[in-house]
């Protein structure tokens, strides 16, 4: 379409803040992206690397008490999410930890750091794919 023709027959939509209902729902509070390293890899943690991931990420609260994490495959899809409950906030580490588990189940090969990354929203709880340093969508460069 060209410019000429969207200016003139474009409308323009009223960007309205989320109400208290769509702001408990959607969780935009939640970050886009966290528990990124280049250290580990999913299949490849060892006592040194978990030493390292409780210094870096054991502090960090996670302001949820329920996630979904999203684990990929060897061929790049993703597959089912597993729901992740804790009675008061998560740290990224128990995340971290939970992940690991779920990720080695899915995918027993080697990956290049290890990340999150938002993916929305599924059954009202925040979702989240498990990922290397960078995501697997070639966004994020860095």
């Amino acid at each position: 379409m060209s410019t000429e023709i969207f200016k003139t027959k474009s409308e323009l939509i009223e960007n309205l803040p989320l109400t208290e209902k769509e702001s408990q729902y959607f969780r935009p509070d939640l970050p886009m992206r966290f528990g990124r390293t280049k250290n580990v890899s999913w299949n490849s943690f060892n006592s040194d690397g978990i030493k390292d991931l409780k210094s870096d990420f054991g502090n960090r609260k996670f302001n949820a008490t329920k996630i979904i994490l999203v684990p990929y495959c060897p061929k790049g899809g993703f597959k089912k999410g597993e729901i992740l409950e804790c009675k008061s906030e998560f740290t990224e580490f128990e995340i971290i930890l939970k992940a690991k588990e779920i990720q080695e189940s899915s995918n027993n090969q080697k990956s290049n750091g290890i990340g999150f990354y938002r993916l929305g929203y599924q059954k009202g709880l925040p979702t989240y794919a498990i990922g290397e340093y960078f995501d697997r969508a070639g966004i994020m460069k860095n």
